[in-house]
């Protein structure tokens, strides 16, 4: 049985208006996140392995590199979801006369929002002007302002938070430097992952 082209032509104009349908301007394939906006698939704001809550609701897979202290991001870890906010950034002195400690004071909230419970153990760190690298440590002679420390190996539940403080010893004539949030997989991510926050010494 022969086919002629008239006969299939409107078939093959449908399906080309379909086609051209589901692609946007740029010629990538779009998708509708939450709010209603369109996400280009593929590009490196798709993907929601860290973004910001609270501002642009826009998701992405790069680390953040201008994290800003009360603004909720979301990343995955281990599988979970968790929201983390920075809640309150300063400097203290140890009061103790027979310590002469000065640490970088970051309170951290974390919170799962997934459906699975896991250990969650990310690594809080500094590094400064110079590109020298600071942990986190137990402070000394603080008193109680800070006594509640932020737990590093704690299991969360769905639906459960945590909050406490991440000291970490720096030297008194600190200048500037960032403060990380980092949640990198070792075993799993080819690149770190972290949120980053710009720090200014006294």
């Amino acid at each position: 049985m022969k086919v002629s082209f008239r006969s299939v032509f409107p078939v093959l104009f449908l399906l080309v208006l379909f086609v051209a349908g589901c692609v946007d301007n740029s010629g990538e394939v779009t998708e509708k996140t939450d709010s209603g906006k369109q996400i280009a698939s593929g590009a490196s704001s798709t993907v929601s392995e860290a973004s910001t809550i609270s501002s642009t609701g826009k998701s992405q897979e790069e680390s953040i590199e201008d994290g800003k202290i009360g603004t909720t991001y979301l990343i995955k870890y281990m599988g979970a979801k968790y929201e983390v906010t920075l809640t309150e950034l300063t400097f203290a002195e140890s009061e103790s006369e027979f310590f002469d400690k000065y640490y970088l004071m970051a309170h951290f909230e974390i919170k799962n929002i997934g459906d699975k419970t896991e250990y969650f153990m990310p690594d809080i760190y500094f590094v400064d002007e110079t590109q020298e690298k600071y942990d986190r440590t137990v402070p000394i002679g603080l008193g109680d302002t800070y006594s509640k420390t932020l737990d590093f190996v704690k299991k969360l539940p769905p639906g459960t938070k945590m909050s406490g403080w991440v000291a970490i010893e720096v030297p008194k004539d600190i200048t500037s430097g960032d403060l990380y949030f980092d949640y990198t997989n070792d075993i799993w991510d080819k690149k770190p992952k972290y949120i980053k926050y710009h720090v200014e010494g006294k």
